[in-house]
C-alpha cells in the first residue's frame, strides 16, 4: 500500500507497545505490524536543535484522517497529535527519557454543527 492510499482510520481505539529511539533526524520506516495498527507508515523522533522551548521532535506520517495519535516516552508522559488529513504530523516535546515506547488513538469526533 502506498503513502497516497488514506486509509479509513478505525473505529475501536488503538494501542501498541514500540521501542523508537532518537533517529538522528533520519525517517524510519515503520514495521508492518506498527503500520497495519497505527496507520503509521515512517516516524522519526529527534533533537530538535535550534529550539529553546522544546527539546525534542516527532513526526510521523501516516494513512489516517480525523484520527487522534499519543504518544507516550520513556518517563512516562504523553503527547498527542490531531491528524485532521493524511500525511506528515509532528509534536515537540521536553523529556529526560525521550524515546517513544508507546503509541495510542482514536478517531476523533465528527465536529457537530450549531441548529437554531
Amino acid at each position: 500500500m502506498g503513502f497516497w492510499d488514506v486509509r479509513s482510520a478505525p473505529t475501536n481505539p488503538i494501542e501498541l507497545s514500540v521501542d523508537w529511539s532518537l533517529s538522528n533526524g533520519e525517517w524510519v520506516k515503520t514495521s508492518d505490524q506498527e503500520s497495519d495498527v497505527t496507520g503509521i507508515v515512517q516516524y522519526r523522533v529527534a533533537k530538535n536543535d535550534g529550539n529553546w522551548v522544546y527539546d525534542y521532535i516527532v513526526e510521523i506520517e501516516t494513512q489516517f484522517e480525523q484520527f487522534i495519535y499519543e504518544f507516550t516516552d520513556g518517563e512516562p508522559d504523553t503527547y498527542s497529535i490531531t491528524c485532521l488529513h493524511h500525511g506528515k504530523h509532528y509534536v515537540k516535546y521536553n523529556s529526560k527519557s525521550p524515546g517513544i515506547k508507546k503509541v495510542s488513538g482514536h478517531q476523533k469526533e465528527a465536529v457537530k454543527e450549531w441548529s437554531n
